[in-house]
């Protein structure tokens, strides 16, 4: 083999295998961490589908007892005559909200109205004429509607399919097309990294719907670690040829002590390189010296490769856990800062964050030497808060970069990181915490969206105040606490009059009655008290502590409250709105939760029989002997 021949393959096993392999290695970790990520925020969006078709199935249910009630409905199926029945359905569906309906009547005759592709299905019997029944399907929203608010609410693409066949029946607008997923066979079949989530819906159709979520992880092909892997890689290969070129003019005689020292070091083994002789002026001692400097210097840059190569595995997966789980606002915030301040080797960072409470800011998740760097990270915020844009200084000794987090162009700013060295920080670097902080107030956006979804799922939507599942969870928890010493108690309201209310002067001006009674139980609340609404036009507050009197005259300020609303329009005229009001409470007026809600309902009947607008209380029971117990 000839010399050159020789020396460019020991300049290959020295230089490009080692920096190829970094290279792959960090670009496996890389992608491991965007298909983690990309799975988690799939999943996520799934559950967030999840709980959106299970809010407005419950919307669907509500509506559909409210549909059962209807009198101009319930006419139309005492009849049994399916013209009849049709001609109404499309007004009884406006009239409750439904988005469309199926009927199947006892006959087999089938009558449709509205939107037949429907989410939020609701189903009930009910009696058409005669004995004869027929199965109600009612669908609370129409497909477009409902893909969109799923897309909307998540950030993924989304398609709805039905039938075994998968029937594409609506695709989002960012729904990738039949090139990159292929969903005309039983199978889905996602092509090149495209990855997918399958979702169950129920319909008012025969058959069930299915959603599909799909998101393509993007290649980081600009990272900090690709871009150094690169750059070493070349360096590596024009260091190579320089030497190859001095070795082809100069070495003669004693190539072989070269060449085995290259081979020892290509294997590893660094210590190749004091076999070389490096004394005198002449070529071969240069080319020595030469040799042994580039074998230091490679072994050098093989640590800190080795070194950085970690580091960025380490922050890629943090990274990924913190952008793609269900994570806290300060557990997301401390991870962020974390990130910024190892990715960018500074010495100290922070985040200054919105309290919410009259415009002001407070610290979050400082790392490293923060009072150090106080004043440089104070300016630099100050200045990138005011302008909403980028903003680096030098103070003290210490160079400072600081980048608002925002969405999109005219947001408001959720905050402000900044990190903080010795050293500059150039332009590679700032575009890395630019996309730190990117990446962190979509992460923040999210957060706050599954914020509001779960708040959503304990509260009535009417009024505001807490939901009937909410209710008996707070009043069971509170009812085994409860002893003598420290008692609970429950008031049960009921509007007087309100379905002559619904039936002078219409739902919508009930609706109006029910927002304003709320209004006046949850400003009569103490913060530690929990209203609700029961059911219908009846509400219920568990109060945390206090026993029946004490009840009482907590249902007495509810009852003038109320008493002295002014409701009512120019149409309407003033329409006085009054309530009766039971209380009770544990352990006076039993021994468990059942008893506690049988003596508050008990003594809001006496109260509705006893001329209503007014309070009682339980009557006392006896015991075998007569005694009061």
């Amino acid at each position: 083999m000839s010399f050159r021949r020789q020396l460019f393959l020991s300049l290959a096993v020295l230089v490009l295998v080692p920096a190829v392999i970094a290279s792959l290695a960090v670009n496996r970790v890389v992608r491991a961490n965007e298909n983690a990520k990309t799975d988690a925020q799939l999943d996520s969006a799934a559950r967030v589908g999840k709980v959106l078709v299970e809010q407005i199935t419950r919307r669907a249910e509500r509506r559909a007892a409210d549909l059962e009630k209807d009198a101009k409905f319930r006419d139309a199926l005492a009849t049994g005559r399916p013209s009849v029945i049709a001609a109404v359905l499309p007004d009884a569906l406006h009239r409750h909200l439904f988005a469309g309906a199926v009927i199947q009547l006892p006959g087999g005759q089938t009558i449709s109205a509205g939107a037949i592709d429907t989410v939020g299905v609701a189903r009930a019997v009910v009696k058409v004429h005669g004995t004869d029944t027929a199965n109600l399907a009612l669908g609370f929203s129409a497909v477009p509607t409902f893909m969109d608010e799923i897309e909307t609410t998540t950030g993924v693409p989304a398609a709805l399919l039905t039938g075994k066949a998968g029937d594409v029946r609506f695709k989002t607008s960012k729904f990738p097309n039949a090139s990159a997923i292929d969903l005309s066979g039983s199978q889905i079949v996602a092509h090149e990294r495209w990855r997918t989530r399958r979702l169950t819906i129920p319909s008012t159709g025969a058959s069930q719907y299915a959603a599909i979520f799909a998101l393509n992880p993007k290649t980081n092909g600009s990272s900090l670690a690709t871009r150094l892997v690169l750059a070493v890689l070349l360096a590596f290969i024009l260091v190579g040829v320089s030497i190859g070129l001095l070795l082809q003019r100069g070495l003669r005689g004693r190539i072989q002590d070269f060449l085995d020292a290259a081979t020892r070091l290509g294997s590893g083994d660094f210590t190749a390189a004091a076999a070389i002789p490096v004394k005198g002026k002449g070529e071969f001692a240069t080319l020595g010296r030469a040799f042994v400097g580039m074998a230091r210097d490679l072994e050098n840059r093989v640590d800190l490769l080795e070194k950085e190569r970690a580091r960025v595995q380490k922050s890629l997966v943090r990274l990924g856990k913190a952008f793609a789980a269900n994570l806290d606002r300060d557990t997301l915030v401390d991870l962020v800062v974390e990130s910024a301040v190892d990715g960018l080797t500074a010495d100290s960072g922070r985040a200054l964050m919105p309290t919410g409470r009259d415009g002001s800011s407070e610290t979050r998740g400082s790392s490293g030497a923060v009072l150090e760097a106080w004043d440089a990270l104070g300016e630099v915020e100050r200045r990138a808060l005011a302008t909403g844009t980028s903003a680096q200084l030098t103070l003290g000794g210490l160079h400072a970069i600081a980048e608002p987090m925002q969405i999109e162009r005219g947001d408001g700013p959720l905050g402000v990181i900044s990190v903080a060295r010795s050293r500059p920080f150039d332009d590679d670097e700032r575009d890395l915490l630019k996309y730190l902080t990117e990446q962190a107030a979509v992460s923040l956006r999210n957060v706050g969206r599954h914020e509001d979804v779960a708040r959503e799922s304990i509260t009535d939507e009417l009024t505001g105040l807490f939901n009937r599942r909410r209710f008996d969870d707070v009043l069971s928890h509170a009812a085994a606490r409860a002893n003598e010493t420290d008692p609970i108690a429950l008031v049960m309201l009921d509007l007087d009059r309100f379905k002559v209310i619904n039936d002078t002067h219409g739902h919508p001006f009930g609706d109006t009655v029910l927002k304003a009674v709320a209004k006046v139980v949850r400003e009569t609340a103490r913060e530690r008290d929990l209203p609700a609404r029961y059911g219908g036009e009846e509400l219920a507050v568990v109060l945390a502590t206090g026993d029946t009197e004490a009840a009482r005259h907590f249902a007495e300020r509810l009852r003038e409250g109320i008493e002295a609303l002014e409701l009512g329009d120019e149409r309407t005229g003033r329409v006085p709105v009054t309530a009766s009001l039971g209380v009770a409470s544990l352990p006076a007026d039993g021994d468990d939760v059942g008893d506690l809600v049988r003596a508050a309902d008990e003594a809001l009947y006496r109260a509705k029989r006893g001329g209503r607008n007014r309070v009682e209380t339980p009557t006392p029971a006896k015991g075998p002997e007569g005694e009061v117990r």
